[in-house]
């Protein structure tokens, strides 16, 4: 995977980074997922998803976020 797009891309708070799944477009038979482990409770007010734009067949379409 290139490193400039990994996974801890997807949560640094800067929108000029992105997180690439490289496996390949993300679909319902075979989705691209991404776990975020808090070392403490916290309260989720709410989840926003900031999508490039460089392909069309990789932006989020369909999201699901389940919490523990």
């Amino acid at each position: 995977m290139y490193s400039g797009e990994d996974e801890s891309k997807a949560f640094d708070d800067n929108i000029n980074s992105k997180w690439l799944d490289n496996a390949g477009a993300p679909s319902r038979r075979s989705p691209a997922w991404i776990q975020l482990d808090l070392p403490t409770a916290q309260t989720v007010n709410s989840i926003t998803m900031t999508s490039t734009n460089n392909a069309a067949e990789r932006s989020a379409r369909l999201y699901c976020a389940r919490l523990k």
